[in-house]
Formats: C-alpha cells, structure tokens, sequence
C-alpha cells in the first residue's frame, strides 16, 4: 500500500544532515526512548463503557520526569507531526522517511496537537507502593475503533475499543484447548500422546482413560484442575451461541476421559500421570498447598509411553479419595447433562448422581474447601432436577460455610477462614470458591433455599466490598488481595501489611510458605474477575464489572512489565514455558508471583521458570467465567 503521510512521520534531525549521504545518516540517529520506559495499558483493549487506565512505568530515574506527561490518543498507525529534514534525494519520494521515528521532538504546539488527536490528556505521577508511576484514567475516550496512545516516552501497543472484545479470549481459549487434548494428534502442534493411559496404581489393572487434556505445560491430567474445562464450556455453551457447535464438540471428547476417571462403585479418582511424591512427603500431609492439590507430584514417567496398551510402560492413576475431585465430578456433570443430547445428558445425571451418594457416604474432614465444593456440586444438581437431594442440605451447607466468614468491623474483614478459624482460606487455583458457591446458591434460587439466599447475598457482597475492593486501592493497578493471613509464616522473612486485628494481607502468595511453592496468581485474580463479573451481573452492580475488567487488564498488559500473560492476546508477552511442547497456542501463563517484599515479579527474560512463565489452565477457566458474565 502506498502512504503519504510526510506531515506526519518522516523526519531526520537536522544536525544530522549535511554531506553525508544516507547510509551514513541512517547509522548516526539517536537512540530510542523506548527502552527507558513502560507505557502499560491492556493489550486486548476496551468495551467501550469499560474502565481504561494507561500507567507510565519508569525504568530509570523518575527524578527527571516533569510531574505531569501529555498522552494522545490516535487513530493506530497515525503518528502525531514530527521534526524533519530530509535528505533531498528523498523529496519527491510517495513513501515517508521511516527511520528512529519516535527519537524526534514534536513539532507544532501542544495545542495543535490536542487539535489532531482523538483525545489527550495528563499522566499524572502517582506515588505507589511499588514505586512511582505516571498514570491516566482515559474511561471517557468511547469512541469504537483500533488506536494507540503516544506520549513523548514513547508509544502504547495498538488496542481495539468495541463491544465484541472478549469473543477474542473465548477464540483464543478453544483453541487453547484443543491444542491441549491428550492421546489426539494436533497437526503442528502435537503427536498423538500416552494413547494408551493408564493403569490403577492400586492392581495395575488397566483403565481406558486416554484423551481428556493436558492440565499445564507438562503430560499430566489431574481432575482436580483439568475436569473444570467443562464448567468453562458449559459457560461458553449457555452464555454465547457463536462457539456451540465447536463447545459441543470439545465437551464430548473431554467428557470421555472424566467419566472413565470413575471407579464403578462411585469413587472419582484423583490423576493420570501425576507421578510420585517427593521423597519424604506423605499424601496426607503434603499433597496440598495453599488449597493447590499435587504441587509435590514429581511427574515421573509423566511424559511419553509407547502408545501400545499393556506393553508395561503405562501411566498410574492415582486412586486415592479427593473429596475436592468428587464433589467436582458431580458440579461438572450435572452443568454439561444441560448441553449434551438427551442419551449422553441422562448418563451424565446419573454418573453425578452415583458420585454425590458417594461423596456424601464417605464425607470429608469439613474443610473450608470442601464445604464449599460439595455446596456447588448439590447446587448444580438441584438444578439438572436430581431427586435426590434436598434443597435442606444446601441450606445447611451454605449455613456451615458462611459461619466460616470473618465478621470483624476493623480493617480488611469478610474474607473466609478454615474450619478451624486458624488462618484465613486462601488457593492458588480456586480462592474464590466459598464467595462463588454462594453466589451460585443465590443466581438459581432452588425451591426450599429462599430462606438462605437474602443472609447469602449479603455475605458475597460484605467479602467484595470489604475485602476485595478495601485492598484494590493498595496500589496503582488495582490489583486485589492474594489471601488474607491469620497466621503469617516466617514473618522475619517476608512483608505482610497490616489487615487490622493483628492480621496480615498479601498481594501475592508469600514465597517463604510451608512447602516454599512460589506460584503466580493468574489462577488467583482470574476466580476473582469471575466473581466480581457474576456479582455486577447478579447485583446490577457496575463497579464490580469494572473490578473485574482491570484485572483482566492486568492480567493482559496492565501491569509494570507491559506484558500480556495471555500469550495470544497483544503483542508482548513473556516466553511461555512447557516441558513438552515447544509453544502451545494461544496459552495463559502462572502470571505474576510476589518478592518476599511482596513487590510484583515476573520473569521478562529468555530465562525459563515454572513459577511465573508455565502454561496452565485454569486461569484460563475463571476468564471464560469472567468474560461470560461481562
């Protein structure tokens, strides 16, 4: 395409313009800017009543920074007038100088320029706790199209104001998916793998549980995580009719593996492939962390078998009784018997049916978790019109769980605790279960419950406003609370801010815990953005929608790196790390972890670590979560 737009780009400083000719001139500009700065907004961009923030993030000295910064808004590929000479050979040039564009002064006045932009502003500085920034709110800007943000630091990457943004993360998380599945050969992405999973770990008799997907960036299947795929397709299925075809599809060929993940007399089993517990850890004690089930696995012969059944190089499921994964299995079934075709529907009732009786016979030790995951799990039922609950249960279940929540009336308050009321319930993967199964309680409203729903209600709300939302404003992204801690570990080590009451809060999970796990909190913020989406839904609520976009944005660009961790979302990202597969498409990374100081970290280099940079997949399921109920 030809352009000309000299008025606008071309330029070439004018002590720089004299005998020489262009090639030399060409290895003689200056500098760019760019790298001294991060100008950081979300790279998927806006709706266009969404919240819009765009933070200036300085890498050196912000000492020499004037207090306030211009920004303009322009059109994506229109750059505001620059400074130019040019050689003359280049004057009758169609094409416009393209060198070091960015290095150049403005020319004309501020007030022209404001003149040519869509719209423009100030980057305030900002005094935050994780160091000063320049930041403006540019929420007003509605206008649909693709633009970019320049300011004489430099430029934003391109994003789209429009009312169909999020269909991008709903395409980009199908093709995640099935990029992920297991025993099923991916042209260009993948072999077909472990087709011939698994043996049990208890005779070595042989289950047919190949298929289902991949959990992370590793071989393992582990239901604890990756049966929660159907709860996002359910989701995409009732909430959008673009994808229905294709969420059918990918229902029924992950189903297949999660219905084989049960034993005939009830029991759901926990994993494929997940290995072995480190030396010197015991199942009982230190198969969680954090509420996070099978960190300490060591993924021994996770990867690869010669897909040939019985040759003696089988995988092991693991057996053992994971309430979590029971209670799960029944939540998940029950939502997809509403999707699937009336035969497949009816065995999906009755297999979740068989694993309620199950679960509810060999109970559970009354875990905040567990409480929780049984309360969805009979919720969902009810509603595929099981007969064999009663809506009392429920009622007691959400009556247990809700006692479990914090009341105090000084500092950070509402957030959920143990059984115990030894320590606040926090989880890498699921933090916002208790919250959710309540508000799931409240959106269907099962015949019998109502007396529960209005003390449920206010429950949900009391942990957004006095919990989530006190501690957004603890710095400049908005970013909201980790966990809170009634008991803070090691305290000598790492920085916990004050909560009120003698407790501790934390953005980011505290590196120095028991197991020394150092996790990003994707998972984290992503539950969260699905909460706070289904309370604005549920609620009328719009700062609670908006809550739920900036950690969205965060998550995808707004944030001191600049970066997306939703690695087909924008245009920078970190290196996504799997251990078996070179890149998978279209991925959601751990996301950020805390310094002990509990300052954001984020690994921005080719260095591979696990901790921040693994491909995982339940981020990914809460944004569908999030995204279904903008």
């Amino acid at each position: 395409m030809r352009m000309n737009r000299r008025d606008l780009l071309k330029f070439v400083p004018a002590t720089a313009v004299g005998s020489i000719g262009v090639r030399a001139f060409a290895a003689q500009t200056a500098p760019s800017v760019k790298s001294q700065y991060v100008l950081a907004c979300s790279q998927l961009g806006f709706r266009p009543d969404s919240p819009k923030t765009l933070t200036l993030v300085p890498r050196g000295d912000p000492v020499q920074l004037p207090s306030q910064i211009p920004f303009y808004i322009m059109p994506a590929g229109n750059s505001l007038p620059r400074q130019s000479t040019i050689p003359e050979v280049w004057n009758d040039s169609v094409f416009d100088w393209p060198f070091d564009v960015e290095s150049a002064p403005w020319a004309g006045t501020e007030e022209s320029r404001r003149g040519k932009a869509r719209h423009s502003g100030l980057l305030v500085r900002k005094e935050d706790r994780w160091g000063p920034v320049w930041q403006a709110d540019f929420t007003a800007y509605k206008q649909p199209g693709i633009f970019q943000i320049e300011t004489e630091k430099g430029y934003s990457v391109p994003f789209q104001i429009g009312d169909s943004i999020y269909e991008r993360v709903m395409r980009g998380y199908l093709i995640y998916l099935y990029s992920q599945r297991a025993g099923f050969a991916v042209p260009g992405i993948r072999p077909a793998e472990n087709t011939d999973d698994a043996v049990l770990d208890t005779d070595g008799s042989w289950i047919p549980a190949s298929g289902g997907w991949f959990d992370a960036g590793d071989t393992s299947k582990n239901m604890a995580l990756t049966s929660f795929h159907l709860e996002a397709l359910a989701n995409l299925y009732e909430f959008t009719e673009v994808y229905r075809s294709q969420v059918r599809d990918e229902i029924a060929w992950g189903n297949r593996w999660v219905q084989a993940m049960m034993a005939p007399e009830g029991n759901v089993w926990e994993d494929v492939g997940a290995g072995e517990l480190r030396p010197g850890m015991s199942y009982e004690k230190d198969w969680w962390n954090e509420n996070h089930p099978g960190c300490t696995a060591d993924n021994s012969r996770s990867p690869f078998t010669d897909n040939i059944p019985l040759s003696g190089d089988e995988r092991k499921i693991r057996t053992a009784y994971n309430p979590w994964v029971q209670f799960g299995f029944v939540r998940e079934q029950s939502m997809v018997s509403r999707v699937l075709q009336e035969t497949d529907s009816a065995k999906c009732l009755a297999l979740a049916e068989k694993a309620w009786k199950t679960g509810v016979k060999r109970g559970h030790d009354r875990r905040t978790m567990f409480v929780s995951g049984q309360l969805r799990a009979g919720t969902e039922l009810l509603r595929a019109n099981s007969h064999i609950i009663a809506p009392q249960e429920l009622v007691l279940l959400a009556q247990e769980l809700m006692e479990r929540q914090d009341s105090g009336t000084e500092g950070l308050s509402h957030y959920f605790l143990e059984k115990d009321g030894k320590d606040a319930y926090r989880s890498v993967g699921f933090s916002c279960d208790p919250p959710l199964s309540l508000l799931r309680l409240c959106e269907l409203k099962p015949p019998g419950t109502e007396a529960v729903l209005p003390a449920a209600e206010g429950a949900v709300r009391l942990h957004i406003d006095r919990f989530l939302l006190a501690d957004a404003g603890s710095n400049a992204y908005a970013v909201t609370p980790y966990g809170a801690y009634v008991r803070m570990v090691r305290p000598e080590m790492q920085t916990y801010r004050d909560a009120g009451r003698g407790r501790g809060v934390r953005t980011f999970i505290h590196p120095f815990n028991d197991q020394f796990m150092v996790h990003g909190t994707n998972g984290v913020l992503m539950h969260q953005a699905e909460l706070l989406a289904r309370a604005g839904r549920y609620f009328g609520e719009p700062l609670y929608r908006h809550q739920a976009e900036r950690l969205l944005q965060w998550s995808m660009g707004h944030n001191p790196t600049g970066l997306s961790t939703f690695t087909g979302i924008g245009w920078k990202h970190p290196v996504g790390f799997s251990m078996v597969n070179l890149k998978i498409p279209e991925a959601v990374l751990n996301g950020f972890a805390g310094r002990p100081d509990d300052t954001p970290y984020l690994q921005t280099s080719n260095l591979i670590e696990w901790n921040t940079q693994e491909v995982w997949g339940v981020p990914y399921v809460h944004a569908i979560g999030a995204v279904t109920n903008l």
